[in-house]
């Protein structure tokens, strides 16, 4: 009984390792296309059940964050996962000095109105509309 519960231990462990392996692959081609793909490096913070992907820019004279995507699991909306990732955006005036921060939304993201009414409470303005997309702007 313990060489049978020890092989299925070790078969439930390379299962896992390859599956990571299968990731890892997966997370390279990521990251290689986001070095590749975008002007600027895109760079990604995790929390629990969710991710930011954002940008660190010049512009204007001084350092800009572009907010590209923010999303949490389905499971954990509601919660804090969505306040921390914010909160670290906010928080790249003191650790990377922006004084700039740049979002958009699509216009057929269908939490527009909740993401609308987000960046507002927190001090983003409207700088331009186009036919698909909303751009934000807030001055830190």
């Amino acid at each position: 009984k313990e060489l049978r519960d020890s092989l299925a231990r070790e078969k439930h462990l390379k299962l896992h390792l390859d599956a990571l392996s299968e990731h890892s692959e997966q997370l390279s081609l990521i990251k290689e296309h986001a070095e590749e793909y975008f002007e600027n490096k895109r760079m990604y913070h995790f929390v629990k059940d969710g991710f930011v992907s954002y940008e660190l820019f010049i512009s204007e004279g001084c350092q800009a964050l572009y907010i590209a995507d923010i999303f949490v699991s389905l499971k954990a909306r509601g919660g804090n996962a969505f306040k921390e990732l914010l909160k670290f955006c906010l928080d790249t005036e003191v650790t990377h000095g922006v004084k700039i921060a740049y979002a958009k939304t699509e216009k057929q993201n269908k939490y527009l109105p909740n993401l609308h009414r987000m960046y507002e409470r927190i001090g983003f303005k409207i700088i331009r509309e186009d036919d698909t997309d909303i751009y934000y702007r807030l001055d830190v």
